[in-house]
């Protein structure tokens, strides 16, 4: 998979988002929020914890993580799997535990 290609949900190491953060780099990105789509709490909570690592490791250009969904209108999911939707729409028993996420440093 090419660099540039390389999806957070798909690439929860370090390695990964380093390798995010350089393919960004080459065209002039200097800091990103690299961005989880609506997964499973095991994914996200895995990228949560590869991105404190990253940080802490100190990889150039990782500020951060944008988590996006899941609580999107089904109408209007794009590429978001609805089955990663919250059935209640408030969260339910799918919803991952983000305590641990209030602050990547």
């Amino acid at each position: 998979m090419a660099a540039a290609a390389r999806c957070l949900n798909s690439a929860a190491t370090v390695e990964g988002i380093r390798t995010i953060c350089t393919a960004h780099a080459r065209y002039g990105t200097t800091a990103l929020l690299p961005t989880l789509i609506t997964d499973t709490p095991a994914v996200t909570e895995a990228v949560i914890a590869a991105t404190r690592d990253a940080i802490a490791a100190g990889v150039p250009g990782c500020l951060g993580l944008h988590i996006e969904g899941p609580h999107l209108s089904i109408a209007r999911k794009g590429a978001h799997n609805p089955a990663y939707h919250p059935p209640d729409g408030r969260g339910g028993s799918r919803a991952p535990r983000l305590d641990r996420a209030e602050s990547m440093s």
